[in-house]
Formats: structure tokens, sequence, C-alpha cells
């Protein structure tokens, strides 16, 4: 291998290596995506769970340097440089003085510090998983508003199909002259409105499927897909009570909430203990003029004036603060549940008078339409008009279907878990 064609090679490798992270960053979409791997994606890749998951690691390193004993103070001094020349040696006409000082703080602050430090880290810790359930609930939506677009570009196609197939017939009938022109014309300008249909309904689903895709942290947003998870509209939630006591183990903002409590009821005593002074000690070695000796000393601040008033009440001002604050969350997890499951049943009602009585009835009646048109006992206008209504009942089924599952996914956001 020649020089030339070595340095070919090595600038591909340097090439690769650097190109390495991006590439292993890229996030790949399985074609039959599940909801399950839709999760695992977004917290894989999520930019947004990332950048929450810092906090953690900033949370420790405060925990880090509050852990750690104070660093001891070294302090070296000189006094008489050049003073009195011509008498005894030079280091006996100075005064030089070294002292190693170290601060004891008292009242367990330390201690007292370090456990704050800790509470952080919990809090950061429960916001990050929070995070997690606020990124889910908004998911949930996006998913199934990629199912719901898939179902609309499916019922689209089939009435426009079935429609095509009308219109073939309704040409035949115009050559052996049993309809107009008019009528033809009439016909054909629907089609060309079903087939506007179909392409609004491609590009609801694309659109679905792009805000998909970049919820889960990717920037190629021209991935093809199909959301495996269908609509699920026989839901039973627990009882009332049971929902109310899981938000106190799976809602993870309350839980940083009762943290913030604690790391407030920390911090008041640790405001009362620095109304207790800390105390120096230091020693050392001093030569003076020619003579030696040893230092040995205590200081104590005289806390005569500020004896941290000020910052203790605070301290108790944002303990109770922050118990109100836990007060007016848990009213309001409750209000949420409460809400979710009002949505809940008010979606599954409507979604069975749809398909009891409403899609039943004018899926029949265009059925009876369509069959009628073909034997030429009914208008066009009659059947278009029965057609039209069914599409539309379809239509709200389908948003029926979606808004009962979104229902159900706002009762688990609710919650803060999925419900079985």
């Amino acid at each position: 291998m020649t020089w030339d064609n070595l340095k070919h090679v090595l600038f591909l490798l340097i090439v690769l290596v650097l190109m390495a992270p991006s590439l292993k960053s890229q996030v790949t979409v399985p074609a039959e995506l599940t909801l399950r791997q839709a999760k695992d994606i977004l917290v894989a890749n999520s930019p947004l769970l990332q950048a929450e998951k810092m906090n953690q690691e900033i949370a420790r390193g405060v925990f880090i340097d509050v852990s750690k004993r104070p660093n001891l103070e070294l302090s070296v001094s000189a006094a008489g440089l050049g003073s009195q020349p011509g008498t005894g040696t030079f280091l006996d006409n100075q005064e030089f003085s070294t002292t190693l000082s170290y601060d004891v703080q008292t009242q367990g602050k330390r201690q007292k510090s370090t456990q704050i430090a800790r509470y952080s880290i919990e809090v950061a810790e429960f916001e990050f998983q929070d995070r997690v359930r606020l990124l889910f609930w908004e998911l949930k939506q996006r998913y199934y508003q990629v199912v719901l677009g898939q179902r609309e570009a499916e019922v689209t196609r089939e009435i426009s199909a079935e429609f095509n197939q009308l219109v073939t017939l309704t040409r035949t009938r115009y050559q052996n002259g049993d309809i107009s022109g008019r009528e033809l014309r009439r016909i054909e300008t629907e089609q060309y409105r079903l087939q506007e249909d179909v392409i609004a309904a491609d590009l609801q689903l694309e659109n679905a499927q792009d805000r998909l895709l970049a919820l889960l942290g990717t920037d190629v947003l021209d991935t093809n897909f199909h959301a495996v998870d269908d609509f699920s509209p026989a839901f039973t939630p627990p009882p009332l009570v049971e929902l109310k006591q899981d938000v106190l183990q799976f809602r993870k903002d309350v839980e940083a909430q009762q943290k913030r409590i604690d790391q407030a009821r920390t911090r008041m005593a640790l405001e009362k203990a620095r109304s207790v002074p800390d105390l120096k000690f230091f020693g050392g070695y001093r030569r003076d003029f020619g003579h030696n000796g040893v230092i040995i000393g205590v200081s104590v601040p005289l806390f005569l004036f500020n004896k941290n008033q000020g910052n203790i009440a605070r301290a108790e001002v944002r303990h109770e603060q922050e118990s109100l604050t836990l007060k007016a969350l848990k009213i309001q997890v409750s209000e949420e549940i409460q809400i979710a499951l009002n949505q809940l049943d008010s979606n599954r009602r409507r979604l069975q008078v749809l398909s009891s009585v409403y899609l039943e009835n004018t899926r029949q009646a265009r059925d009876i339409s369509e069959t009628a048109y073909r034997l030429g006992s009914v208008s066009l206008l009659e059947f278009l008009d029965a057609e039209r209504t069914y599409g539309e009942a379809v239509r709200r089924y389908n948003r029926a279907l979606y808004e009962l599952q979104v229902s159900w996914a706002q009762l688990e956001f609710a919650v803060g878990r999925d419900l079985p």
C-alpha cells in the first residue's frame, strides 16, 4: 500500500470515528410501531428528558460540595524586613509567622446542609419522573392522532372506491340514454370532492405522524410507519377512592412537593443553627526577632446584633408556603381525576349513542339508497345526501373513539400510572 492510499484510509477512519456519535444517536422507528415501543424510544431519545435528567447531576454536584469538610487555611507573614541593619543576622532582625486555621461548624450545620442537598437530589429525580408522565400524556395524544388519521384515511378511501363503481355505472346508464348529462356531471363532481377528501385525509395522517416523530426526538420526519395499537373502548376505571389513594404513590409531583417540605423544615433548622457562631482554631510557628514560639488560639465571632433572625423568619415562612402548596396540589389532583372521570363517562355515553343508533341507521340508509339508485328508483340527490350523511357519521364515530381513548389517557395522566 502506497503512502497516498494509506492517507486516504486514515482519513476515512477519522471521518467514521467523528461520525459515530451522530450515527448512534439516530432514532430508529419501526415500520409497525406500538405504543410501548414509542414510550421506550421517547425515554431513550427525547432531548427534553435528557435535559431534565441533568438537573439530577447538578443536584449531586451541590451535594458533593456541601458534604465536604472545610479546607485548612494557611497563613504566612513577615514583618520588619530590612530593619536594624548590621545588628545580628538577617533572620534575627525579622518577624515571621506561619499558622494553620480550621473552621469548626457547630450545631451540625454541615450535616443539615448535606441533608438539604440530598433532598434536592430526590426532588430532581421526582421532577424527572413527572416530566416523563407529562411527555407520556403528550405521546398518547399524538399516537392516537395517528390512529385516528389511519382510520380516516382508510374510511375515506373505502367510500371513494365504492363511489367510483357507481360513477362507472352512471356513465353506462348515460351512454344507454337512461339519465341526462346533467346528472352525470353532478355525480362526477361528487367524485372529485371525494378525491379531495382522500388527499385531505392523507395530509392529516402525515401531519400526525410527523408530530409524533418530532416528540420521539428525531428530525427525520419523512419516516412512514403504522400505529399498531388501535382504539380500545372497553374501559372500566377503578373506584374513585382507589384512584385518589394511588396519587400519593404514583404522582411524582406530589412526592417532590413532600420532599420540598422536608427540605424547608431542614433549612429552617439550619438557619436556627446558624444563629450559633462557628469556631476557628488556629496554631503555628512564630519567630520574633530571634525568638522562636508557638501560636495557638481560637477565634469566635460575637453575634451581638445580627443573630440570623431574618433568615430564620424567611425559612419558617418558606416551610409554611411549601405546606400550602402541597395542599393546593392535592386539591388540583383530585380535580383532575374527577374531571377525567366525567369526561370519560360523557365520551362513553356519546360513543354508545353513535354506535348503536346513529351510525347503524345512516349505514342502512346509505345501503338502501345505493341499491335504489342502482335500480333507478331514487334520484341522484337522494343518494348523495345519504352518502354524505353516512360519511359524516363514520367520521363522528372515529372521532368519538379517539376522544374516549384520550379521556382514558387523561385519567391515567391524572392518576400518574397506566391503568389496566
